[in-house]
């Protein structure tokens, strides 16, 4: 789907804007392709480096987290942005 950036939590919750981890674990894969040129201003892939090996109990909940319950956490050096031109793609 086209991902843009939305204002309002309701939305920004199911656009999936906001930090979460998948639960289908290691049956899942998304391919993502850059439509546009995206940068950091522009709604880069986010990730946090080693979450996938050490989530906090408080985060290991299917829902949604601000970023600053992230960075509670994790250092700021662990926020991973996918930045690239248009017509790159990646897989995760």
């Amino acid at each position: 789907w086209w991902s843009t950036p939305v204002g309002d939590d309701h939305s920004r919750h199911y656009a999936a804007q906001m930090y979460h981890f998948d639960m289908d674990r290691t049956k899942f894969v998304n391919l993502y392709f850059y439509l546009s040129d995206v940068n950091s201003e522009a709604g880069p892939h986010t990730y946090v480096r080693g979450s996938c090996k050490r989530k906090p109990k408080t985060l290991l909940k299917d829902r949604r987290f601000e970023d600053d319950e992230i960075l509670q956490h994790y250092r700021p050096s662990d926020i991973v942005e996918i930045t690239a031109p248009k017509g790159s793609i990646f897989m995760v």
